[in-house]
């Protein structure tokens, strides 16, 4: 597993049927359960694991939970594909989204970078 940042929410899958993320912030597992996120595994030192189904989700209802995890300061990891920034950066340029959001890319497995957008 990559290095993580501490104390923070790492959204890994948004674009999918489930939204993902990994939460190293514990005073946000409440806030988060209370969206609908269910708690699938823990990692020793390294946080929770917590899914969303999302499937049957309108885009308004996607837009609305990814304005809510800018809101409490989520990273959103980058990377090929749709990426949870890619999908970001996709609703920012169809102006569905104008919250600027912040970005973690890793460059290797012990170096990752948090970036503003």
């Amino acid at each position: 597993m990559n290095k993580l940042p501490d104390y923070h929410i790492i959204v890994t899958d948004i674009a999918g049927h489930q939204a993902q993320l990994f939460c190293l912030q514990l005073e946000a597992i409440s806030t988060l359960k209370a969206k609908g996120f269910i708690e699938v595994k823990k990692y020793n030192g390294q946080g929770q694991l917590y899914h969303k189904n999302i499937s049957d989700c309108s885009q308004s209802e996607r837009l609305e939970l990814i304005t809510f995890l800018i809101s409490i300061g989520a990273l959103f990891s980058d990377g090929n594909g749709w990426s949870p920034a890619e999908l970001v950066r996709y609703f920012k340029g169809q102006k569905l989204i104008s919250d600027l959001f912040q970005v973690i890319g890793w460059k290797n497995s012990d170096t990752y970078e948090i970036t503003i957008e």
